[in-house]
Formats: structure tokens, sequence, C-alpha cells
């Protein structure tokens, strides 16, 4: 192996010079630079995991943020990105196509596309709210801005599933393709790559979502998400709210074909779960889960992640009720994992950060300057 070394001017090598010839000045700036992009990147990954930040500058008068290779700003001369909600907002729109937008706002409220009337609900709240880091946005700007995010974080990492836009924007298609993307950006947060699969290899469509391969491990697990569905509920036509049936959606997962170590998400879909013994709601997903065991024994996962995320479900005026996140860790698997313990330690971090939006551009930079300067005090 030949190696190349580079040259200054007349071909001579560039002067060097040791950490510890630099001046004491220097020394001591290179070191609290070094101290701010560690506790940086620790803040980063303490509230959003493996997922990338917004990166963002101001130049020019504007807001530019970058996705991935390319650099956006807003398309509206009067209005500017302040925060990343406002970007978010914004990126959506974008994503999703804008005229396909405004036409879903001229439908009457009933006909109109899920996230058109998250947009309706939440984007007054947001600005409404715009002067407080610490209240929360109610339920439909949640809804609507993890939609951006999950979207924004798979997109700028270069994992795009591109069959993504085209179901969620399909009113029937939306809720499973919700919770899919849901299941993508927690499986990234929390520190795998993902192979998304062809529906069209398996027989008749049993295939699971994805393969996910954690990457400090290296181990890979398929992945596969379910959600229940409620008629006129983020626009499902069919299923009852009363009935808590997640048998039938745990059995269609388990007969899917896979050959290596298996998660399961699935979505309860429900306004609000306690999760204590004696709470009806959480004792029917209990009981579900036990008649799988019974009747699935020699085919089950390694893990069945239970979420319950209302954010859909909110009113106007206030926050929704409070996230629900259940682990159910099979004794038997089909296929065993080699790093168990370290996988769902990774999957469980993950999902409890998912209630985590950034609040302000740097937000990362800005903690790291705050402690540095109380230290400097």
């Amino acid at each position: 192996m030949t190696e190349k070394k580079s040259r200054g001017p007349g071909g001579q090598p560039p002067t060097t010079i040791s950490f510890n010839e630099l001046l004491p000045e220097l020394q001591a700036m290179f070191r609290k630079l070094q101290a701010k992009s560690k506790m940086a990147q620790n803040y980063h990954k303490t509230y959003f995991g493996n997922t990338p930040p917004i990166v963002s500058v101001e130049a020019f008068g504007r807001r530019m943020v970058a996705i991935r290779g390319t650099i956006v700003h807003s398309d509206d001369p009067h209005y500017d990105w302040e925060t990343p909600s406002d970007f978010l907002v914004s990126y959506l729109k974008s994503r999703l196509d804008i005229e396909w937008l405004n036409q879903e706002f001229q439908k009457p409220s009933k006909d109109q596309h899920e996230v058109a009337k998250w947009y309706i609900k939440g984007v007054p709240n947001l600005e409404k709210n715009k002067g407080s880091r610490w209240l929360r946005p109610n339920g439909k700007a949640l809804a609507l801005l993890h939609l951006a995010y999950d979207l924004f974080v798979l997109e700028n990492i270069g994992q795009f599933p591109n069959f993504i836009v085209d179901r969620l924007k399909n009113t029937q298609n939306f809720n499973g393709a919700r919770y899919e993307l849901f299941v993508f950006a927690t499986m990234i947060r929390a520190g795998f790559d993902l192979r998304f699969i062809d529906e069209r290899s398996g027989q008749n469509g049993r295939v699971p979502e994805c393969l996910a391969t954690h990457k400090e491990t290296k181990e890979t697990v398929y992945v596969e998400a379910k959600t229940r569905n409620v008629k006129n509920v983020l626009g499902s036509s069919q299923g009852k709210s009363r009935k808590i049936r997640l048998y039938d959606k745990l059995k269609d997962a388990i007969n899917k074909n896979i050959n290596g170590p298996y998660v399961i998400f699935l979505d309860v879909n429900h306004p609000y779960i306690k999760a204590e013994i004696g709470n009806k709601v959480f004792e029917k997903v209990r009981l579900e889960y036990k008649k799988v065991e019974e009747y699935h024994k020699d085919s089950m996962p390694n893990l069945i992640c239970i979420t319950n995320i209302p954010f859909h479900y909110g009113a106007d005026d206030c926050s929704p009720n409070k996230n629900l996140i259940g682990l159910l860790i099979p004794n038997y698997p089909k296929y065993q994992l080699v790093y168990k313990n370290k996988l769902v330690t990774s999957i469980n971090s993950s999902l409890k950060r998912y209630d985590f939006l950034p609040k302000e551009f740097g937000e990362s930079d800005s903690y790291a300057d705050k402690i540095l300067e109380q230290g400097d005090a």
C-alpha cells in the first residue's frame, strides 16, 4: 500500500506542531472546544438517541437547514423558521406535497386526510405557544411534529423507504403506515441500520417490515409493526373502539416468513391506558398476549413491544394523555439472541425517548455552552 503525503508550497511537507508546543491559551481553547463537542454529543444522545441532529445556520438573512446533502430554507419570503417546530411543519408539507395538502384543506372536515386535520388543529396551537419553551403542544400538534420528525430522521441518514409517502397519503393505509414509520425511527434511535423488505419477495406477502442490524453488536433481527384499527380513527373504516382484540394482530405477525430473531411492535390505539393491575384495558392486553403464548408457543418472537401513543385522541385545548410502553419478553423464543440484554435495553431506551422533540436550533451546543460558562464563573 502506497501512502501519499500532502506537501506545502515548493513541494515541501507542511509544517506540523505538536499540541504541547502550542501556546497555553491555544491549548486551553482546543480543550474547551473538545469538551463542548463531547457535551453536545452526550446531550443529543441522552434525549434523541442515535438520530442525526437538525444541523442549521443563519445565512443571507435566512435559517438554512441541512437534510443529508441538501440545504433547505423557507419558501415564504415573509416567514422564516425560528424554531425546529417551524422547520418540521414546513418539511412535512413539502415531503407530502403542498398541492396535495392544499386539496385536502378544501374538503369537508369529515373527508379530510388525518394530516390535514392535525395541521388545522395543531399549527395554531404551536403558534399560540411559540414564546414558551415549556408549554406542551396539544395532541394534534404533537402528532404532526412527531410524524415530521420521524420522516426527517430517516431521510437525513439515507434510510428513507420509497413506499412510505404514498402509504401515508392513502387514507386507508395511514394508520398502519404511520406506525411503521414510528417503528423505523425507533429502531434508528436505538442504534440499528435498516434494510426494508419487499412484500412481493415472500409467499403471499408474508414478510415482515424490515431487517434491522444493531450497529454495535452486528446482530440482526426481523421487525414487524402492527396497530389496532378503530373505525373513524386515523382514517380507519373498520374496528370497534371497545374491542381490544390484539390476538389476531399478533397471530398474523408471528406467522410471517422469518428465519431469525424477531421483534414485534404492537400499538393498542386507545385514548388512555394505565399500566397497573386491575385496569380493564391493561388486563385485556395481557390476556391477549397469554393466548399467543398458549397457541403459538413454538413460534414466539424474542420481543413484543406494546405501545399506546394517544396524541391523536387529545383535545384541541390541552395536552394528550401519557404514552404507554411495555416490553413482553417470551421465555422460549423460536430463535435465540446472542446479545439479548443489550438489544432489549437499546430498544427500551429508544421507546422512552420518543416524547422528546428538538425545541431550539443548536440546542445541544447551547446546553454545552451554558455548562462551560458555569465552569468559568
